[in-house]
Order: C-alpha cells, then structure tokens, then sequence
C-alpha cells in the first residue's frame, strides 16, 4: 500500500478500508492473524497497527483475481466479506482455509461460518486424512458443519461451472 507521503506501507485485506490490529511474533509468523484471542492461543504476541482494503476496493484499481486462496489464521470470513460484491458478481474459483478453532476465536459457530460462505457460491470441502499429511480425500460438496474438520480447506465453486460438475 501506499501511503500519503508516498512510502510503502504494510497493508492487508479485511472486512474494510482504514486500520486493524495485526498480530504476530519474531520466532515464527505461520499463525499471524487479525483475530487477538487466537493470536494470544498460538503465542502471537506483537501487535502491529497495519492499514487495511477490502477484495471490492482493490478490484477497482488492480486487475482483478481470477482465482483466490485465503489462509488468513481465521479471518478469511472477514477477507471475504469485504469481497462480497466482486465475489457474488464474478464469482471466481475461491479457496479458503477453514480452521475450526481459529473460526470459533474469531466469535462465530461453524454454522454461520459455512452460511456466509454458501450465500457467495457452492461450497465444496477438501479433507485431510487423519494420517498421511500428504493425502487429500477427494472434493466433496459441503453439507454441513459436521463436513468440517479442525483443518480442510474450503473450495467455492460456481455450480454451474464445468469445474464444479468434474468437467
């Protein structure tokens, strides 16, 4: 991001434009996260001011995706929610982690999680087995809360898209 005096600034994507907490650690950064309780359960404890945009704010100005990953240590709801009109109206293959505790640490059941997401597209769930951290259980439609597991990753697919009917 730039700022006013024309430095780059650190920046990210939330639910909107302005400024928000981020919060990491000097000995690793794989949890970073904008949520503060699950930041503080994963030893997350430098808290940084960081400049935030929206997904509809950037499309305006940048080119705009055509696919998305989100891994955002429990705030790719809030990512997605500041995406909501670009993604409803261009509906790009998206794929967000979903990890249910950081879900619960960021205030929201994984009923209302899976709801937000299904009012954007069709959701299909990829799982992890429980052993073989390199295996993936193949692409399936989520049903429900019960589909997720502590860890998969959620892939948003448009249901009429070849890539959804395996195609």
């Amino acid at each position: 991001m730039e700022s006013l005096s024309g430095r780059r600034r650190r920046g990210g994507l939330s639910d909107c434009v302005g400024e928000t907490s981020f919060y990491t650690s000097l000995d690793h950064s794989w949890n970073a996260t904008l949520i503060r309780d699950f930041a503080e359960a994963n030893a997350e404890n430098i808290e940084v001011r960081v400049e935030t945009s929206t997904i509809d704010e950037c499309v305006k100005r940048l080119a705009p995706p055509s696919v998305i990953k989100l891994d955002v240590e429990g705030a790719e709801y809030l990512v997605a929610r500041g995406g909501q009109k670009f993604l409803r109206s261009k509906r790009p293959p998206s794929i967000s982690e979903c990890n249910r505790l950081a879900i619960e640490q960021a205030g929201l059941t994984p009923e209302e999680y899976l709801g937000f997401f299904r009012e954007l597209d069709e959701i299909y769930a990829l799982k992890r087995p429980l052993f073989g951290f390199h295996r993936w259980f193949p692409l399936h439609r989520a049903e429900g809360p019960s589909w997720l597991r502590s860890l998969c990753n959620l892939i948003l697919l448009d249901a009429s898209s070849p890539r959804a009917a395996g195609k």
